[in-house]
């Protein structure tokens, strides 16, 4: 996993979004610690959290610890929150558990049609952890930046609570 460190007076930086970028890029999960936290007020705070959104997107709502290494505020929550990123990133699901999250999604958000025929999944299944990796066979692939392929992933971040966790998602086509 990777730990971005953030410093809260210059809010989210493009080297920032950069390094953010390569994390996710090799698939590892992210937590964020925005330090000098004490040093901000409340202009400054929304600031921060206007910036911190485009960073949020890169890593999948990555979890995030507020500290002040001049007075050491925060620092106790670094190792557990760390320790739940490892556990969630080294994540194994049964293969009953994958479809029924799978099959839940799909109820609740009509899966796109092309030429009238809509996308259908037949099953899904976990190939693989670190990060977590599923398998979906359905009568056609989905693009990589397809809607509905982000969407899907979003739902199983949701329903898992894996933010900062990368979900890969490798979608086949069967007959």
């Amino acid at each position: 996993v990777g730990i971005l460190v953030i410093d809260a007076v210059s809010g989210v930086t493009s080297g920032d979004l950069a390094i953010a970028g390569l994390i996710a890029e090799h698939g590892r999960g992210a937590m964020v610690l925005i330090n000098k936290w004490d040093l901000l007020d409340e202009d400054s705070r929304q600031r921060l959290e206007l910036s911190y959104e485009r960073l949020e997107q890169i890593l999948g709502a990555p979890p995030r610890v507020n500290v002040s290494a001049l007075t050491g505020r925060g620092f106790e929550k670094i190792f557990p929150a760390l320790d739940t990123l490892i556990e969630r990133y080294r994540l194994r699901l049964d293969t009953s558990v994958v479809n029924r999250l799978f099959e839940e999604a799909v109820r609740r958000y009509k899966p796109p049609s092309e030429q009238g025929r809509p996308w259908k999944m037949y099953y899904a299944t976990q190939v693989g952890s670190e990060p977590p990796t599923f398998m979906v066979f359905a009568n056609r692939t989905l693009p990589r930046e397809s809607p509905y392929r982000r969407y899907l992933e979003n739902q199983l971040r949701d329903q898992l609570e894996l933010g900062g966790v990368p979900i890969r998602l490798v979608i086949r086509r069967r007959s």
